[in-house]
Order: C-alpha cells, then sequence, then structure tokens
C-alpha cells in the first residue's frame, strides 16, 4: 500500500505512474488517459500555497493531512459552515495570491481533488495478503464472540485480509440511502453464527478513507431503527 509520502507526494505534483490528474465531466479527477479534460493548474498552486504556510508553520515535512486539514478549514469558514475569526489573516492572504478565482470555489476543488487521489491510490490492490495471522486468529478462536478492531489506518487492508481469510464482518456502515450512509452499531446475525469466525467492527477514524460512499457519511447520530428514506446495501 501506498505511504503517506507517496500520497503526499502525488497530491502536491498532480502526478501518478507518469500520468497528470485532469478534470472529468462529473467534476471528479482521475490520472486515466481517457479523461481529456483540463489539468487542475490553479487548484494544485493553492494546495503548495497551503503546504508552503503550514511548512513554515510547523517547521517540518507536511502531509497532505496536514494541507487537507486547512484546506477543510479555509473552505468552511467562505461556506459560512462554520465561521472562524483566527482564519480571517489567512483568508486576506489567500485572497490576494488568488484574486482571479472565488476562495470558496478553490477550496472545494481542492477537497475533491485530494480526495480523489487518496481514494485513487488507496484503491490499488496489496502486494500480498496474509500478514496478519494474530488478529485472523482471534476472529476464529471460540472463546471470543465478537471481536472488535479499532484503527487509524484508512486503507482497505484490514479488510481485505479479513474477506481473504473468511472472517465474517462489518465496518457498521451497511445502510445507507442515497445522500447518507448510517452507523449502525448492531451485530449482523450472519457474523455471529457458529464456527467462530465472530464479527469483527472496523471503525475508521479518518475522515479520507478510499472506501467512502459519500461524504456526508459522519454528518447523522448512531441509527435508531428508523430510516427517513429507503435503503440500499452499500456496494462492495
Amino acid at each position: 500500500m501506498p505511504s503517506v509520502g507517496n500520497i503526499t507526494d502525488v497530491v502536491i505534483n498532480g502526478v501518478r505512474d507518469s500520468r497528470p490528474y485532469r478534470k472529468c465531466t462529473d467534476r471528479s479527477y482521475s490520472n486515466s488517459p481517457n479523461v481529456l479534460g483540463g489539468e487542475p493548474v490553479t487548484v494544485l498552486n493553492f494546495i503548495r500555497e497551503i503546504q508552503k504556510r503550514c511548512t513554515r508553520y510547523f517547521k517540518r515535512k507536511i502531509d497532505y493531512e496536514d494541507i487537507t486539514y486547512v484546506v477543510w478549514q479555509v473552505h468552511d469558514e467562505q461556506s459560512g459552515n462554520y465561521e472562524n475569526p483566527a482564519l480571517v489573516p489567512l483568508v486576506r492572504q489567500l485572497r490576494r495570491c488568488f484574486s482571479g478565482t472565488p476562495l470558496l470555489e478553490l477550496a472545494t476543488e481542492a477537497q475533491t481533488y485530494i480526495h480523489c487521489v487518496v481514494r485513487d491510490m488507496l484503491s490499488k490492490a496489496p502486494a500480498g495478503l496474509g500478514n496478519m495471522p494474530c488478529l485472523i486468529d482471534a476472529c476464529r478462536n471460540d472463546m471470543f464472540d465478537h471481536v472488535d478492531v479499532f484503527t487509524l489506518n484508512h486503507d482497505t487492508l484490514l479488510e481485505q485480509e479479513l474477506r481473504g481469510a473468511g472472517v465474517d464482518f462489518t465496518d457498521g456502515f451497511e445502510l445507507a440511502t442515497e445522500t447518507c450512509t448510517y452507523w449502525d452499531t448492531r451485530p449482523r446475525p450472519q457474523a455471529m453464527q457458529a464456527g467462530g469466525a465472530g464479527r469483527a467492527t472496523h471503525t475508521m477514524s479518518r475522515n479520507l478513507a478510499s472506501q467512502f460512499g459519500t461524504l456526508a457519511r459522519c454528518s447523522l447520530p448512531c441509527y435508531d431503527g428508523q430510516i427517513p428514506e429507503p435503503v440500499r446495501e452499500k456496494a462492495e
């Protein structure tokens, strides 16, 4: 799986596997050779400006998560979703640097671009599985009626390991509408069947996981049995 440094390099440079990222007709970004849209020059310059300011402040190597956090704050401040007076000096400076494009539009595009890059890179199949025998053994152990797994990783390696070993699991986000996925803490009946598979709950704490079905994933409280509109099973 790609490292944080690998992902950061692609986010900043806009190139992966010698192919530049371009804007698709659905407003997403891709480095597919079939995409003929323009390269996100202004968005990349915006991201690099954020990187430069973060480096100056932290005095260390900056990764894409640092950049994303600042972009997210600028977006929320400009959209009025979360007014932050502490951001006013930064916003004024960014407006001067990018006077030709509304700052909210830039921050929105930067968020979309980073999301697409991270999704693409973390969707890549790992070189090999079978590197988590202790976890798999615990999930199969009859001593446990279920196994809860908490991780800071935002790739899908853990899910692929469990799936490859035939261990039934849920990440809690199977219930979804067209606009939102619901956090459902109830154990799946099939995950509690005899045979020692148990139930592994994969709890994600980062917002750029490659398997996110919608960006509104964490905006609703825990599922309480009441769905306001018909739901669909989340696609694998």
